[in-house]
């Protein structure tokens, strides 16, 4: 019985505690976590470009290689 009171006097505790923490700290976490997911969406866009960059690079480079090709 004394185990549970401690579980429920610590549960109060962490309640408490998370409590004050998003008081405290609430807002700035929202715009932490808005902030972050621009930069998330900012670096699949680079990496999109870097992709497609690479991509259209392999080609040219493959289509100069035909070309060196057909005139040997």
């Amino acid at each position: 019985m004394a185990k549970k009171s401690e579980e429920s006097i610590s549960n109060q505790v962490h309640s408490r505690i998370a409590a004050v923490r998003d008081l405290i700290f609430g807002e700035n976490i929202q715009q932490y976590n808005t902030e972050f997911s621009d930069l998330y969406k900012k670096i699949e866009n680079l990496q999109e470009e870097t992709r497609k960059s690479l991509s259209d690079s392999v080609i040219n480079l493959e289509n100069k290689l035909a070309d060196l090709e057909s005139l040997m």
